[in-house]
């Protein structure tokens, strides 16, 4: 059940039960306040509603008391209001309504991912020093195949499947809203959950063979037609993936711009400011590198460092910050706090094939790592500067 369904039932539910005659818009406003939002704009600009496996839907929390809340600064009675929250939390339970973040949806397709589990709208929490870890923890006992397999279905259903028919509307509603979050989630769920760079890939040269001769005139059957019809759908879908791209760039949602300076060398996300995205800033530095952007990429390659990313610290105090005596102490100190001295050379011994030297397999003996880095000459005062500095920047780490 959609949210526009639910909101008619809630208010046939309220009409019945409480005697409240409710104005549609209200109901959404109602139900927008159960998930903790002041207003359904607020709501529908942080996520998209739609229903989800129990387990899944079991993962939010509602607001009764906030739905009831609002109900009476929409101008309804006090006592009916009171009745109305509660309603309104139990219809959205009944119906498994959830609230998928926007941002949480994108950055999973942004990794390829196409499924979304109950971990990942639960927050984690630390594991005590008693806790089982996952690898401790027991099989369920089941006392029959019947409860086995019901234990087999609850496991099954704890996921949604992005590409499931209810997301891929409820993101087409929200890119009707011009959210360009939405239009880049399209694009990629076009694509399979890819990250975009396979978005000019053709289909089979036989595909587009057979395409071409039905397009001709020629009647297609058995095989061919199957060639014809996938080649067509992959052709359907890089169009429509191309549309949701380049809508969401239009937008200036920061992540589309940045998969265009990608895919085209687009100059549109180095001209954002501060902009935010999903991906590592590793990655957006090497974009701006190969695109001649030689601030924006060390801007990235700090953020880079900041993150604890140790190749960064050293890229760092190698060119961009090499004249710079305070940042190169500052990464300095800053790898040491992450347990690694970049002053000290780092080589070990391989295989052939990679692994570990070993001497009693033999064989030729290869070696790979990197010298330290050296570092300018700098002051005691300066020392001490970059110290605390690498420091606050480790306490914004933990």
């Amino acid at each position: 059940m959609n949210a526009k369904n639910l909101a008619h039932s809630i208010q046939a539910s309220l009409r019945t039960a409480a005697s409240l005659d409710v104005k549609r818009s209200h109901i959404h406003e109602l139900i927008a306040a159960a998930f903790g939002h002041g207003s359904q704009a607020a709501m529908l600009a942080t996520g998209i509603p739609c229903s989800m496996p129990q387990p899944l839907a079991n993962c939010q929390e509602l607001d009764g008391l906030a739905a009831s809340r609002r109900a009476v600064a929409l101008g309804y009675p006090v006592n009916a209001a009171a009745q109305a929250g509660p309603l309104v939390v139990a219809a959205i339970e009944q119906a498994g309504l959830c609230l998928l973040s926007l941002d949480l949806v994108l950055s999973l397709l942004l990794e390829g991912q196409t499924e979304l589990h109950d971990w990942h709208l639960v927050p984690e929490e630390p594991r005590s020093d008693n806790e089982t870890t996952f690898e401790e923890e027991r099989e369920p006992e089941y006392l029959d195949d019947e409860a086995w397999h019901a234990g087999q279905r609850d496991q099954e259903t704890a996921f949604v499947n992005l590409m499931d028919d209810e997301v891929v509307s409820a993101l087409a509603l929200a890119a009707e809203r011009s959210d360009g979050r939405a239009h880049l989630a399209l694009a990629l769920l076009c694509m399979g959950g890819e990250d975009g760079d396979g978005f000019e890939q053709s289909s089979s040269a036989d595909g587009r063979y057979w395409h071409e001769r039905e397009q001709s005139g020629h009647v297609l059957t058995g095989v061919e037609k199957e060639w014809s019809d996938t080649y067509r759908q992959r052709i359907e879908r890089q169009s429509l993936a191309k549309f949701h791209l380049e809508t969401a760039a239009e937008l200036r949602q920061p992540d589309a711009l940045l998969l265009m300076a990608r895919q085209t060398q687009d100059p549109r996300f180095f001209e954002l400011q501060a902009p935010q995205v999903h991906a590592h800033p590793i990655l957006v530095a090497r974009v701006a590198e190969n695109m001649g952007y030689r601030e924006e990429a060390t801007f990235w390659l700090t953020k880079a460092a900041e993150s604890g990313y140790m190749d960064a610290m050293r890229e760092l105090i190698e060119d961009p910050h090499s004249n710079n005596p305070l940042m190169c102490w500052t990464w300095y100190h800053l790898a040491k706090l992450h347990g690694k001295d970049l002053t000290r050379d780092d080589y070990r011994a391989l295989n052939e094939d990679g692994s570990s030297y070993d001497d009693d397999v033999g064989g030729p003996m290869f070696a790979a790592g990197e010298d330290g880095v050296v570092l300018p000459d700098a002051s005691a005062s300066v020392q001490l500067a970059a110290e605390a500095r690498a420091q606050e920047i480790f306490s914004r780490q933990s």
